[in-house]
């Protein structure tokens, strides 16, 4: 159902007080609008709800309503109906807060990391030093290595029999 929603419709015959007419409501979902909302209008005048008129809104397609006015509401009247949706469900209001009390834990828990991972980017930091040394001391011992092996002579192999 929209936020709110209105019908009308001009009356064939007098709605004596205490007598009910009835105005086609397509569309409307009685389970999702505000009863307390209704505004009735019959012509020009607006009609106080409850007091002066009632709504049975039925399954939803027609809608009853009552003159309880005192007066007769006369043949070629227009007689309006507006309705506001109901607000958020309590239902919805708890999912709602559950989901939002999710999202705190999880912002907590994003806040947290993101300590950590700045704590261990540190720690990093702090070790690139002594890894570019030994990276440095590699390289040094892969050259000494390399310049060892060019100056010893090739190694020979004999052969013995028995």
């Amino acid at each position: 159902m929209p936020k709110s929603a209105s019908w009308s419709v001009i009356l064939t015959t007098a709605v004596p007080d205490g007598a009910s007419t009835e105005l086609l409501t397509p569309g409307l979902d009685p389970a999702a609008i505000d009863p307390e909302s209704a505004e009735l209008a019959v012509g020009n005048a607006v009609v106080p709800m409850p007091e002066k008129a009632t709504v049975d809104y039925g399954d939803g397609s027609v809608a009853t309503i009552t003159n309880a006015t005192g007066e007769e509401w006369p043949s070629g009247a227009t007689v309006y109906l507006y309705v506001e949706g109901k607000g958020v469900s309590e239902d919805l209001e708890e999912q709602l807060a559950s989901m939002q009390s999710g999202i705190d834990a999880n912002s907590s828990a994003i806040t947290d990391l993101e300590a950590e991972v700045n704590a261990n980017t540190e720690a990093i930091a702090a070790l690139q030093p002594a890894v570019d040394k030994n990276v440095a001391d590699i390289a040094d011992l892969q050259t000494r290595v390399a310049a060892l092996e060019a100056a010893a002579p090739p190694a020979t192999m004999s052969a013995s029999k028995k």
